[in-house]
């Protein structure tokens, strides 16, 4: 669960950094020290981030395939709840962030050309994002169906809404309640 620890807390620091990207946007805050530091090395921080979080991506999926290998459903169950709603807050910031740079975008006189080159970027970025925590509710979803606890029905139905913002939260709390109970026999197999 550490593993899953460190890459929530990696992915709220791109909320950081993103704040901070906000704020060197914003007039009002260039004379701030720190901000200046961060428009300076914004290229470098950024790397930097990028390297934490694919590394810590990498070893989170090396370790759900084990879980998924070794059959150990409950693990699964537990690390796709807890980066699926641990990350709620985090969507709910990076969403704020991402419209309060459209906005500082396009009420410059060069902001429309910016938006579209930054709005593509930051879909991208989510949707790889969401792609990796997806990744945890589906290995979970092989496992229930291994098991022989879920239809390959529902496997496929489930697998497809894990692709969709908001909807995959959404889902995640109906596998819970319908195949996610902890002391359910099923998942003891």
């Amino acid at each position: 669960m550490k593993k899953v620890n460190l890459l929530i807390g990696i992915l709220y620091l791109s909320n950081v950094i993103l704040i901070m990207f906000n704020l060197g946007c914003d007039v009002q805050f260039e004379s701030i020290e720190i901000i200046k530091i961060y428009k300076d090395n914004m290229i470098l921080i950024f790397s930097l981030w990028f390297i934490l979080f694919l590394v810590f991506s990498i070893v989170n999926i090396i370790s759900i395939f084990q879980d998924y290998k070794y059959n150990k459903s409950e693990k699964l169950l537990k690390k796709m709840r807890r980066i699926k709603f641990g990350l709620i807050p985090f969507w709910v910031i990076n969403f704020i962030s991402y419209l309060y740079i459209i906005i500082i975008f396009i009420i410059t006189p060069t902001g429309i050309f910016a938006v579209f080159f930054i709005v593509p970027i930051f879909i991208f970025v989510s949707y790889i994002v969401l792609l990796l925590t997806s990744t945890f509710s589906i290995t979970y979803l092989f496992s229930i169906r291994k098991n022989g606890i879920i239809q390959n029905k529902d496997f496929i139905i489930h697998s497809i809404i894990q692709f969709l913002f908001v909807f995959d939260i959404i889902d995640v709390t109906y596998i819970l309640k319908k195949w996610g109970k902890p002391n359910n026999e099923l998942l003891v197999r």
